[in-house]
């Protein structure tokens, strides 16, 4: 199914999407606009219009900055 997404849709991802996880920013248009919005719909929906949250998504898809955090031994 292809959804058309609306110009006050796109420019909210515009205005919430910096240094916002994509888990955080799809709860929010999902509460926001009463979608239900996988994240990686949302992932796919930020990269089709060129925006970029800022995370380092290397790694674990951008939910979370480093696989491992601080301090931790192996």
């Amino acid at each position: 199914m292809i959804r058309k997404y609306s110009q006050e849709q796109i420019d909210f991802i515009k205005a919430n999407i910096k240094g916002c996880p994509y888990r955080e920013l799809t709860n929010k248009f999902n509460k926001r606009f009463g979608m239900s919005l996988s994240i990686n719909k949302m992932s796919a929906l930020a990269s089709r219009n060129g925006l970029k949250n800022g995370c380092d998504c290397r790694f674990n898809k951008g939910y979370e900055p480093t696989q491992f955090k601080i301090g931790h031994v192996p």
